[in-house]
């Protein structure tokens, strides 16, 4: 099954969110950058959806990261207002 991250700092939509995904993905959840960047560390993820703001950062602050740190996978991001 594939792994999905979900990251929003309002625990309300990441818990629609994760119901409505559970059929069909392993749902992790994080409420900010670091909780995020936390598990990603330890799990390695197919995708993740990432608010943009959040308390601690951006999802665009993971995105860097990842670029950095995991410089073999593929990453793209939609930004939608």
């Amino acid at each position: 099954m594939k792994r999905i991250l979900l990251v929003d700092d309002s625990t309300d939509f990441l818990k629609i969110l994760a119901q409505a995904l559970e059929r069909d993905f392993e749902v992790h959840t994080a409420t900010g950058v670091s909780e995020a960047m936390a598990i990603i560390g330890e799990i390695e993820m197919d995708s993740i959806c990432s608010d943009l703001e959040m308390k601690d950062g951006t999802g665009l602050d993971i995105l860097d990261s990842l670029r950095k740190n995991h410089r073999n996978s593929v990453y793209s991001y939609v930004w939608k207002r």
